[in-house]
């Protein structure tokens, strides 16, 4: 069974307090409240195998390529989606409000992706994904 982290069950309370980070130090309270990873199960060697067997790539969707991504906490799809919208839409404007205001492009480090289909791509365009119609993130590579 997926396991089901406190922002799930607890939805109604997450998303008010969502609402209410308005600072880095809201964005660090809430974050270190509802996004705790340290208590959420990882996938194992096997599980994670298993997966990357059915994620061959590059794929070409809407025109566009596309690799895949994993993250390594076993939540559900739609967990997985609300913890990476929010932690780029809510918390990289604190963590790294730098990148905020530039141009969103590969060159740049930018990419979009998907957490909920688990695919993404250096190739900018549509902001919604062509498998799920969820909206895509935004995310940086910052290098080491």
């Amino acid at each position: 069974m997926v396991y089901c982290p406190d922002f799930v069950v607890k939805s109604a309370e997450y998303e008010n307090e969502k609402q209410q980070v308005k600072t880095e130090k809201d964005w660090i309270v809430f974050r270190n409240k509802w996004f705790d990873i340290s208590n959420w199960p990882e996938k194992q060697a096997d599980q994670l195998a298993k997966e990357s067997l059915n994620k061959k790539g590059p794929l070409l969707i809407g025109g566009r390529k596309w690799g895949y991504r994993t993250l390594i906490c076993d939540i559900s799809p739609e967990a997985r989606y609300e913890f990476c919208y929010t932690y780029y839409t809510v918390g990289y404007k604190f963590i790294f409000p730098e990148y905020m205001d530039e141009p969103k492009t590969a060159r740049n480090g930018w990419s979009q992706e998907c957490p909920f289909c688990e695919i993404s791509t250096h190739e900018i365009g549509d902001e919604e994904c062509p498998i799920c119609k969820r909206k895509l993130i935004y995310s940086k590579y910052l290098g080491e």
